[in-house]
């Protein structure tokens, strides 16, 4: 059963611009060190980062939370397994997942055009 389903799109310039005027501020508010690790390895960093950013505010709405409720940017964190991206809460987000019984939790990202898009499907028994 779908207990919670977020979509984002990100415009990837928004993203370059907050990273040229905050640098490192910026990045360490919102991505963990090892998403910040894997995406500025890529050609495509910045892209890379706006998917991640994507994939967190997808993942708020899923939980049907909002940046305001407590929960961190770096709490919702996007890892690589097996080439896919997938999704790990911790702290208050973990929280908010255990209290819907969240038994999986599945994300999609892509981007293309100048924008990034994140689709996260969250699924339990309800």
């Amino acid at each position: 059963m779908i207990l919670g389903l977020g979509v984002d799109l990100v415009d990837i310039a928004r993203i370059e611009t907050l990273m040229e005027r905050y640098k490192l501020r910026f990045l360490t508010k919102v991505f963990t060190t090892d998403e910040i690790g894997y995406c500025t390895k890529r050609h495509d960093a910045s892209a890379c980062l706006a998917g991640r950013f994507a994939a967190k505010e997808a993942a708020f709405k899923a939980l049907s939370a909002d940046r305001y409720s407590g929960i961190a940017f770096k709490e919702i964190q996007v890892i690589v397994r097996g080439g896919r991206p997938e999704l790990a809460f911790e702290g208050k987000a973990k929280e908010k997942a255990q209290d819907l019984k969240i038994t999986r939790m599945r994300l999609s990202i892509s981007h293309d055009k100048g924008c990034a898009v994140a689709v996260v499907i969250l699924e339990g028994a309800g």
